[in-house]
């Protein structure tokens, strides 16, 4: 990348989210968008509502060890006019607060964040580029629970065609994380893609 020290994020009501550099080119595991009916595309766009924002905030995630590479701290996160809020550290990772949480017994919760920053650097979401399947990752609440997870799939998609399904609320419970990826312009500083990684509790 040409521009490192840039930070991406481009949000829209699908969630465009932020990052890395170094994309692995291959897309690994079950791809989410092709086995999703168009009803479950209409139940997963990410809306917030009354149940979210009455949510119990005793088992927000409050930290994230990915592939025993890369632990963050995590922050709750909301859609502020349909964009999501995220921190300005890329060592920091947000919670969508629309969502499930990491332990929830159906729906996906989102974890997102920055790559990079001029001030900072890489961010904590650049290990998701060469995360493998099988790799686990390790939530902790601010309960001092640990939820333990396994990757499943890595995907990358137009940033324009992130799918809908990965928000929903119903269904099994899974762990998304997204960032920004593909390639990078530097006139409109924004990445083409974003990475997306799916891992299921184990």
């Amino acid at each position: 990348m040409g521009a490192l020290g840039v930070v991406c994020l481009v949000l829209g009501l699908w969630m465009a989210l932020a990052a890395p550099s170094r994309l692995a080119s291959d897309n690994l595991g079950s791809d989410p968008a092709r086995s999703a009916t168009s009803d479950d595309h209409h139940r997963g766009r990410p809306e917030v509502g009354a149940a979210a924002a009455a949510r119990d905030f005793a088992a927000a995630p409050v930290a994230v060890t990915i592939a025993r590479e890369t632990t963050a701290r995590i922050v709750p996160v909301s859609l502020r006019g349909g964009a999501l809020g995220l921190p300005a550290d890329p060592r920091t990772i947000g919670w969508w607060t629309g969502g499930a949480a990491p332990g929830d017994s159906h729906g996906r919760a989102v974890l997102a964040g920055h790559v990079d920053s001029a001030a900072k650097g890489f961010g904590a979401l650049e290990v998701l580029a060469t995360v493998r399947l099988g790799d686990s990752i390790r939530v902790k609440d601010a309960a001092k629970a640990e939820h333990v997870y396994t990757v499943s799939a890595r995907h990358s998609y137009p940033k324009q065609a992130l799918p809908p399904i990965l928000f929903r609320h119903d269904g099994p419970p899974q762990l998304i994380l997204i960032t920004c990826a593909g390639r990078f312009d530097p006139n409109t500083r924004h990445y083409a893609d974003n990475l997306v990684v799916l891992a299921d509790p184990r």
